[in-house]
């Protein structure tokens, strides 16, 4: 048997940063794409050097939303001012995975007043839910996880502005495959519905 061809499309947080737009993707991948300039990187938290042999569109944007137990005092508001939730212990992902929505969830707590209590790690925005869910702390997740209709949750949105995080593809500009362009139109479609 051949070798399955190599096709490549990312899915990832982006967050609007100061200057320009803050992404995370996998470094090993990157390599193992033949990306240049990726190997001498320690870090990807900008992928300023690698926006020549990449192409990315933006699916949507979404804002963020305060995931609670159902059971929570806090329950029944309707928004949820990031303030009141200074003394809570959080559910977030590892850094690593996306550091551009991680920063974004700190400095939104910070700008309130406080760093947020991470009490427990999860490296899935459904296990950090489900985390929740068992009433071990509060999170932070895009507003889009609300589909998941994760029983002994209640999604807030929250009282400060947020900005917004982008949901984009990303695949390399030089494949050409059908494989490539007919799941960027699948996408497509499904993101004007």
């Amino acid at each position: 048997m051949g070798e399955t061809p190599k096709t490549t499309l990312f899915a990832l947080y982006c967050s609007t940063v100061r200057r320009g737009i803050s992404c995370s993707l996998n470094k090993a991948q990157l390599m193992s794409d033949g990306i240049p300039g990726v190997a001498e990187k320690p870090t990807l938290y900008c992928l300023q050097s690698v926006w020549e042999y990449v192409t990315w569109e933006t699916i949507f944007q979404e804002s963020l939303v305060v995931a609670l137990p159902e059971t929570h005092i806090l329950a029944k508001q309707s928004q949820i001012s990031l303030i009141s939730l200074a003394n809570e212990g959080f559910i977030l992902f590892p850094r690593k995975l996306a550091p551009g929505l991680y920063d974004l969830i700190i400095s939104l707590c910070q700008q309130s007043g406080f760093s947020p209590n991470v009490v427990q790690e999860a490296i899935q925005m459904q296990t950090i839910v489900s985390i929740v869910a068992a009433e071990m702390g509060v999170a932070i997740v895009p507003a889009s996880l609300q589909n998941l209709q994760r029983t002994g949750v209640v999604y807030k949105y929250i009282e400060e502005p947020t900005p917004k995080v982008t949901i984009a593809m990303i695949w390399r500009s030089s494949d050409a495959s059908s494989t490539v362009q007919k799941f960027v139109d699948i996408v497509r479609q499904s993101s004007r519905r």
